[in-house]
Formats: structure tokens, sequence, C-alpha cells
């Protein structure tokens, strides 16, 4: 059979049919097979890059090994006739393996300039999660640093259990409750004789005030009246003493913290119940809610309170530091943070731990609330406080020592308050 030679288009055609096949297969420019990585060359400038692969082929042509087929090697030539049945036609050249050739110049990098094909997005998920199993499994995965977490409050603690310190957080603990109870009495007290001028009578006892009258016989005008004097008397007051205490802030008295204290008091038996009251419908804020009968009012009532009682912490911060005059000559970088901390946060958490056991077991949660709104005073000084400048006062020679007289008043107090107020105090 003789062979029908292939015109020059029908080798063109060809060819196109199988490189239109091969790169619907996805192997046109990557084999099966992977092959050995080269190491890409660097690329020329571009002007050259352009006319490379032309140049390639032109080459390729010209030597006559473009469409040349390989030899086999060990067959003899009259065993690839056509004359054998289990053998394919095969032309004088080979269209594949011209292909083959262009695939390794493209691979390699030497016809067209080719990036090395990253991992597959699968392999390097698994390669991650074998990653997370294994130190998993070693238990270290969330492994911490606990040497300087550890020393450091080792240090916070030995420095705040110095004598200096524990001085200091005595006193201010102890002017802290003498503070409480004259503010608990100027606020019921004012409370039970408003309650009077509409012929209600009333019993002032440690954890509440117990008015002498039938709730039907409540109206609307002794609610608003009898439940706001108190705090707005509170607010007024505690005006006067930060004035007071703005005017002597420069002396090292050590009265001076009884007005701060005072004023934090006040101050929140006005906020505090503002903010509380009104959630809980209860005290300064049952007289609200008569007042306001709007929803959205109660709620810009709770945001405006919430917001005052913060941004009077971070302005009353300066005034806090000057108390501390009393102990010092200086506050700076190394002995600011504990001061705040001694003088304002532990006394506030003591003083409240104890005003709770005082009124155990029948305080209830309107005033363990209110008394917890102090903290968005304090913390807000803490924590300004820190980061404020160092100051220098005067070279005097102070001594840092217990109060014992405010702690002996205080003791008394705190004695008087539960036994007297346990019985009742009557009003009317």
């Amino acid at each position: 059979m003789v062979k029908k030679s292939l015109t020059l288009f029908e080798r063109i055609r060809r060819l196109k049919r199988i490189i239109r096949y091969l790169y619907r297969r996805g192997t046109l420019f990557r084999s099966k097979v992977p092959e050995k990585q080269i190491p890409v060359l660097q690329p020329k400038p571009r002007k050259k890059r352009i006319w490379r692969p032309w140049r390639k082929i032109r080459y390729l042509a010209r030597k006559g090994s473009l469409f040349r087929r390989k030899p086999v090697s060990g067959i003899p030539k009259y065993q690839l006739s056509s004359s054998s049945p289990n053998r394919k036609k095969r032309s004088k050249y080979s269209l594949y393996l011209a292909y083959r050739r262009i695939r390794f110049l493209i691979n390699t990098g030497r016809l067209f300039s080719r990036k090395i094909p990253d991992l597959p997005v699968k392999k390097k998920k698994r390669r991650t999660l074998r990653k997370i199993r294994y130190l998993l499994y070693r238990r270290s995965l969330f492994k911490f640093r606990t040497d300087s977490f550890k020393s450091f409050w080792k240090d916070y603690f030995r420095t705040l259990l110095k004598p200096e310190y524990l001085k200091i957080i005595i006193n201010s603990t102890v002017i802290f409750l003498l503070a409480y109870l004259f503010v608990f009495a100027l606020l019921n007290f004012t409370s039970s004789i408003s309650a009077l001028t509409f012929d209600i009578k009333s019993n002032i006892y440690y954890y509440n005030i117990s008015y002498l009258v039938r709730s039907r016989d409540w109206t609307t005008d002794a609610i608003k009246v009898v439940y706001s004097a108190g705090p707005f008397l509170c607010l007024i007051f505690s005006l006067i003493v930060i004035i007071i205490y703005i005017n002597i802030s420069q002396e090292t008295w050590f009265v001076r913290l009884l007005l701060f204290w005072i004023f934090c008091h006040a101050y929140i038996h006005f906020f505090g119940e503002m903010l509380i009251g009104t959630i809980l419908m209860k005290g300064f804020g049952l007289s609200i809610v008569y007042m306001f009968l709007v929803e959205y009012k109660k709620l810009l009532i709770i945001l405006g309170s919430s917001f005052f009682l913060i941004f009077s912490g971070f302005v009353l911060t300066k005034m806090a530091l000057f108390s501390g005059n009393t102990y010092f000559n200086m506050l700076t970088r190394s002995n600011r943070s504990y001061f705040l901390q001694s003088q304002f946060l532990i006394p506030y958490l003591l003083g409240f731990t104890i005003i709770v056991l005082l009124k155990s077991p029948e305080i209830t949660e309107f005033d363990v609330l209110v008394n917890l709104t102090m903290f968005f005073i304090i913390l807000p000084l803490v924590i300004r406080g820190r980061s404020m400048k160092d100051m220098y006062f005067d070279p005097e020679i102070r001594k840092i020592r217990i109060r014992w007289i405010f702690l002996l008043i205080t003791a008394a107090a705190l004695f008087f308050f539960r036994v007297l107020f346990g019985f009742g105090v009557r009003i009317g």
C-alpha cells in the first residue's frame, strides 16, 4: 500500500487539531508525568523576549528537527511497515514529538517566561492541619510563658503589702465607711422628714425605710416628693463638698480625704439611684417613672446618668492625686499607680464588702447595685491617673501612720449604726 503524502495545509490542520485536543484535555502546557523542575533563567529585555519563540521555531525548522520522528532503537525498519496489522500508520514526521519539544521549552522557561507553579491549595491546607494536630497532641499549641506573668504579680503584691501602702489602705477604708454613714443619715432623714409633709410616718432601719402608710393612700405628688427629696439634697451637698475640696486641695490635711469620699457617696445617691432606680423602678427611679411616662425618655435618663458617673471620674483624677501630698513629697511613675490603688480602688472594694456584711441578711439588691455604681467613678480615676504627669509637692518630711482616732470613731459609729437602726428610728 502506497502512502499518501500530506500537503502543507493538511499538516497545519492536523497540528491545529492536536493542539486543540490537548488544550481541552488540560495538558497543553503540563504533562501528566511531572518533569524535573529546571531553574528558570533570568528573563532578558522585553524586545528580545518577543522574538525569542519565533527564533527557536525557525532554528529547529532550518535544522530539520522540528517535525523529525525519533528513531526506535532495537527494532528493524521493516517491522515498522504498514503491513504489520498491530502497528498504527506513521508518517515520516511526528507532530506529537514537535508538540512535546515546544512544551518542554515552555515549561523550562526557554520559550516563554513562566513562573513556577505554587503548591496546590489543598496540599497547603492539609499541611497546616497536620501541623496543628501535631502541636495539639504535643500540647504546645497554646503554650504561654507564665514566668513573666507570675513575676509581675509577685512584685505587685509584694509592693502593695509594704507597711506604708497597708497604712494608706487602712486609713482610706476607715474614712470611706465614715463618709458612708454620714451620707446614709443625710439621705434617709431627708426622705422621712419630707414624708411628714403628707402626714406619712416612717421608721428608718439600717437596710431600708418603712413608711407607715397603706399602698392605696400613696398619691402621685407624695411619691415624687418623698423619693426625690433625699437624692436632690445629696446632689446639692456633693457639689458644695467638691467645691470645698478643690479650694483646699493644696493643703496636707487628712480631713480632705473625708470630703472626697462624702462627695462620691452623695454623688452616687443621685446619679446611681437614677440609673438603677429607673431600671428596677425603685427609690428615686420610681419618682422619675411617674414624671416621665415615655419609654425613650427613660432610656435617655439611663444613658445620661451613666455618662455623668464616668465623666466625673475622669474629671476628678487630678484632684484625687492631690490627696497624695498627705503621705508623699512627690508622685512619680514608680509610686503613682500603687498610691491610686491603695488610696481609692482597694479601700472602695473593702468598704463595699464591709457594708454588705454589716447590712446582711436584710440588705436589698437595690442598695447593693447603687453602691456598685461608684465603680464607674473609681475605675476611670485609676486608669487615667496612671498616665498623669509627675507631681512634686513640698520638701517637708512626712510620716505615714495609721489614724487611730478616725479608726476608733468609725468602729463606734458602725456599732451604734447597727444597734440603733436595727431597732428602727421613728420619724413622726
